[in-house]
């Protein structure tokens, strides 16, 4: 499962990461294929607070695909 995938089967949760949540499900030019954090990272702004909740949000999506497999 991509990480765009993952994340729109995600809810909407009223915490950091679930702004970005919201944010990427809303964003019509997130990149479909992303599969790394580097790719992720690239592609948001560079902005501390933004890419420590991606990290932390990206980290759960490696922890549950590699749980699945």
């Amino acid at each position: 499962m991509t990480f765009s995938k993952w994340v729109n089967s995600l809810p909407i949760l009223n915490i950091p990461e679930g702004d970005l949540v919201f944010d990427i499900q809303h964003d019509e030019n997130f990149p479909q294929d992303i599969n790394s954090w580097e790719e992720l990272s690239n592609y948001l702004p560079d902005d501390e607070r933004i890419q420590e909740i991606a990290r932390n949000l990206f980290q759960s999506y490696l922890t549950e695909i590699h749980h699945h497999n």
